[in-house]
């Protein structure tokens, strides 16, 4: 008797300290010791909730960093990609329709002159595209050089390219090869007469455009505005320089 009233107790203690899940529904009435993999998807969530609500802010957020850091790393992904089609997309809906090259520019960025021209053109397609380049360096010194005479060569070559402004030291390295339009060819009598001061062949001086000096792109005088004669806006070209003297 002794042995079986010791057994009894020794089982009720065994069950009454069973480790228990909290949240859990009929898990206190469990015969067995029970793990989460056990755990029904319900359960499971239950278990979640349970755990976050015991935990404070800094807490929730590295447990669900630990936890679902593949599953946001996966949807992270899938938004980046859909994002960078989105903008292929977009891109490919973009085209050119005037491209200065700026050398030796003062100025990082060329965003409000593309702005005003654009307007000046009365162009209100968002997918018609000024492009002011300013990136292109032909300082010795600094060894960007080559760099630039490279992406020079490409776009030209590729027509990309219809007006250039640059210092006289860089003009010299291209006049006489071609690339730019005799100037008398491109614009019309009245502009030409107006103009005729400060053009030489194929290249104006921009001295005495006020504009051009208000965008402070170029830090140097004089500076040369020719046309490459493989660019492919040409009217656009000519509204460029009505612009700079209207």
């Amino acid at each position: 008797k002794k042995n079986k009233g010791s057994e009894a107790k020794s089982t009720k203690e065994t069950t009454g300290n069973e480790p228990q899940i909290p949240g859990v529904p009929g898990n206190e009435k469990a015969g067995g010791k029970r793990y989460e993999s056990d755990l029904t998807r319900k359960e499971r969530r239950e278990l979640e909730k349970e755990k976050l609500k015991s935990m404070g802010w800094k807490g929730r957020l590295q447990y669900i960093w630990m936890y679902y850091k593949p599953a946001m790393a996966a949807i992270l992904a899938v938004i980046l990609v859909g994002a960078g089609i989105h903008q292929w997309v977009e891109n490919l809906k973009n085209k050119d329709i005037f491209y200065l090259a700026v050398i030796n520019s003062s100025m990082m960025y060329g965003d409000d002159l593309e702005t005003d021209f654009k307007a000046y053109l009365g162009d209100e397609d968002p997918y018609d595209i000024v492009n002011i380049d300013t990136s292109m360096a032909m300082y010795e010194e600094s060894g960007s050089a080559y760099g630039t005479q490279m992406k020079i060569v490409t776009l030209v070559a590729a027509g990309s390219i219809d007006v250039m402004v640059s210092p006289e030291d860089v003009y010299e390295q291209y006049s006489g090869q071609d690339m730019f339009l005799d100037l008398k060819d491109v614009l019309d009598a009245d502009l030409y007469e107006k103009l005729k001061d400060d053009i030489d062949g194929d290249r104006l001086d921009l001295s005495n455009s006020t504009k051009w000096k208000e965008t402070g792109m170029t830090g140097y005088e004089p500076a040369y505005l020719t046309i490459v004669s493989s660019g492919k806006h040409l009217e656009n070209t000519v509204k460029f320089i009505e612009y700079l003297y209207e």
